[in-house]
């Protein structure tokens, strides 16, 4: 039975290991925190800490095994080195299939436009850039190398542990539904057993957009984690007003509309979603 590598173990990362453990399959996880890698031997993993941001000699198992990238570029620089680094860090031993998460963001804003794996991608950000240049590392990579590679391009993930809690509390307004654009979401029960797939499938194509297929606006997931929580609806004031007191990321977000296209994905790692809605998976609180 093949290792399962999680490089990257943080909330993907951990609920992807829990399955993984759940079944007794090997795991091998990687953190950038000797602090984490202790927690995750607690838990009874196997793991160690690594930095990415130099070259390194990676912990591999000496049996065949399988990659799980979950680490994020690092955002101070332009390119992602810290991919390129563990990249090459596998020469001497590879590993029969390398699973990278990108992001949806690398197609930039297409003004609600529905995308598909074969729409160009478009980075009208530094962190889609990042994530764009980090795709083509892997793909020439596996090229050279020839090993099955796939690219997992995320949309936004919410779950337990992970709703905009502090912002509903703060009561910080959202843009009108009319104005709001479309944004994207997978929930993490989905995206485990997504990642899973994308392991496990025999023979998998090397992109797939990954949302729950269902897209709304921003305004109507804030609302809908309200009603869940039990806290007030969000005030909701004009896109032009939510630009205004916006952060750069927070109006890049409010900027950039796109509805993913997940028949792909559908067809070949998740026939059948969990929760398939916002509206299923966030039922009003009693």
């Amino acid at each position: 039975m093949e290792t399962t590598l999680i490089v990257g173990c943080g909330y993907l990362g951990r609920h992807v290991a829990a399955t993984l453990q759940q079944t007794e399959r090997p795991i091998l996880a990687l953190t950038g925190h000797c602090d984490a890698a202790t927690a995750l031997q607690a838990r009874g993993y196997t793991a160690y800490p690594v930095d990415l941001d130099k070259p390194c000699t990676a912990p591999l198992p000496d049996q065949p095994y399988r990659v799980l990238y979950l680490v994020p570029p690092n955002p101070t620089q332009d390119t992602d080195l810290r991919l390129q680094n563990y990249l090459d860090a596998l020469r001497q031993h590879l590993p029969t299939r390398f699973v990278y998460a990108s992001s949806s963001a690398v197609y930039g804003d297409r003004k609600g436009a529905w995308v598909d794996e074969d729409t160009p991608v478009s980075a009208q950000s530094a962190t889609a850039a990042r994530r764009i240049d980090a795709e083509n590392r892997l793909r020439t990579w596996s090229a050279e190398q020839v090993v099955s590679h796939v690219v997992l391009r995320i949309a936004g993930i919410y779950g337990p542990g992970r709703l905009p809690l502090a912002r509903l509390r703060n009561a910080r307004p959202a843009v009108r539904e009319e104005e709001a654009g479309w944004s994207n979401r997978i929930h993490i029960d989905d995206l485990t057993r997504i990642c899973i797939a994308a392991l496990d499938h025999p023979s998998p194509r090397a992109l797939y957009n990954v949302a729950d297929g269902t897209p709304t606006s921003s305004t109507a997931f804030l609302q809908a984690v309200a009603r869940h929580c039990g806290i007030c609806p969000l005030p909701l004031v004009s896109r032009a007003e939510a630009l205004r007191v916006a952060t750069p990321g927070q109006a890049r977000f409010l900027r950039e509309s796109r509805r993913l296209d997940t028949t792909r994905l559908r067809q070949d790692l998740a026939p059948q979603l969990i929760h398939p809605n916002i509206n299923e998976a966030l039922q009003p609180v009693s």
